[in-house]
This record gives structure tokens, sequence and C-alpha cells, in this order.
């Protein structure tokens, strides 16, 4: 399977953990010391708001693969909690996905009719598997990402005056399926 280009993956990798310590000028650290930076700092947080957004290969949510998302944001508490909104693309149709986590239960809304529903085990895509320890983003970014590249710092809209380091690499897209 072809690796999955990834570009300002930033917004989950560097958002929550240098927030905190951002400053008008940012050291010059290498990109994979800052990697291993954010993927410790992830580990050890206990709560934090996301936003992921996809760039690059279609990322499916189903085994049909039909429906493929573009932007997922919300809040996470570990070890298992998350709930949120999808941006579901589909044949015809683009729609948000409210969902909701804890532990092996998960809600979502149906993306026609906006009526929730509990999915069944295993069934669905259940996005606190993204912050899981050990299979989650920390792992597939220590063990997964490569050709890393820093990029110039950027200021998000979201977050006026906090100077952000910009990544950009490959990411092998075999474990995301997983």
């Amino acid at each position: 399977m072809k690796p999955l280009s990834v570009r300002n993956f930033l917004l989950l990798t560097v958002l929550f953990p240098l927030t905190a310590c951002a400053r008008p000028t940012l050291p010059a650290l290498p990109p994979e010391e800052i990697l291993s930076n954010v993927v410790a700092k992830m580990k050890a947080l206990k709560g934090f708001q996301f936003v992921v957004v996809r760039t690059g290969a279609p990322a499916y949510l189903d085994g049909g693969q039909t429906l493929s998302f573009s932007r997922m944001q919300g809040e996470y508490a570990s070890p298992n909690q998350a709930q949120g909104q999808v941006r579901v693309i589909g044949p015809g149709i683009v729609a948000s996905v409210r969902f909701i986590s804890i532990g092996d239960h998960y809600w979502e809304t149906n993306y026609l009719t906006g009526e929730w529903w509990e999915c069944p085990l295993g069934q669905c895509f259940n996005p606190a598997i993204l912050f899981d320890a050990q299979y989650g983003l920390q792992t597939i970014l220590e063990e997964d990402f490569t050709d890393l590249q820093r990029l110039a710092n950027e200021e998000l809209e979201e977050l006026p005056g906090k100077l952000l380091y910009t990544l950009s690499g490959r990411l092998a897209a075999e474990r995301l399926y997983q």
C-alpha cells in the first residue's frame, strides 16, 4: 500500500503539547526531537482537545471504502473516552457525524438523519482508538512516521499569538487501517 503523505499533522502532534509553553520564537530543534518530545507529552496527558485534518489519500471509515473523513475534532479523556464530530465524505454527500465513546461503548449520529444510535463493538470506527497508548497515534508517530522535515513555524487562527512547529513527512498507512 502506498504511504500516506501527511502535511500539517501539527494539529495533533504539536497543538496541545506546546501551547502552554509557546513563545514568540521557538528553539531550533531537529524534527526528530520535536516529534519525540510531542509523543512523550501526548503519553503523559490525561485529556485534551484535538483536531485531525486529513490530507493526501482518503482515510476510510468503513470496510467497503465508501465513507472517508476529512476533519475530526473533539475532546479525549484517558484512557478511553472521546466525544466530538467527524466530517464524513461519501458518494454524493458531505455530512457531520457526532460521536461519544466510553470504554467499549460507542454512539454516533446517523449521517443522514442525525439520530443517535449505539454501534456494536468492532463494527464502527471509534475515534478513541486514535489515542490508545498501544495502538494510537503516539505509537504510529514513533514507529511509522518517516522522512521528517521541519517546515516554517505557523500560527493557527484558533490560537492567535501561539507560534507552533510544523512538520511534514510520510506516514505508512498500513497501521492506520488496523
